[in-house]
């Protein structure tokens, strides 16, 4: 029989990037709820539990990123460069990796973008996982 090891959790939320953030703030009825006032979202102001883009590229930054990334590959990245740090597993023979999101990179399909199409590709986010990990 293989070995199977489950390991940690992390939420990136509007809380914060870690889980114990977002449990904390629920707990204590704190709403992750702003005002967001985005023209390119939505044509008037509305609250939602949008990650802070300036708090994402601060977390983001601090992998030292070689490359450019759409923001929901930052999300990831960021969450998994936490959960891989707290398990303090040896990532030594094999990994499997799970992406599941109902939304995907599908900001790469908006006429400004600045990424290839092809991003779009739960396949081509988890590429770009499995490069900048090294997996």
């Amino acid at each position: 029989m293989n070995n199977i090891y489950l390991s940690h959790n992390n939420i990136v939320s509007a809380y914060g990037f870690d889980s114990a953030s977002a449990v904390d703030s629920i707990k204590n009825e704190v709403s992750g709820l702003s005002l967001v006032d985005d023209s390119k979202i939505l044509p008037n102001p509305f609250y939602s539990s949008l990650i802070p883009q300036n708090n994402l590229s601060k977390a983001f930054q601090k992998l030292n990123p070689q490359e450019d990334y759409t923001r929901l590959e930052q999300i990831l990245l960021v969450s998994l460069a936490n959960t891989l740090k707290e398990s303090g597993l040896e990532l030594t023979d094999r990994v499997g990796l799970i992406v599941s999101t109902t939304k995907g990179n599908i900001d790469v399909l908006d006429a400004d973008s600045l990424f290839d199409e092809n991003r779009a590709y739960l396949s081509e986010l988890g590429n770009k996982i499995k490069t900048f990990f090294r997996f």
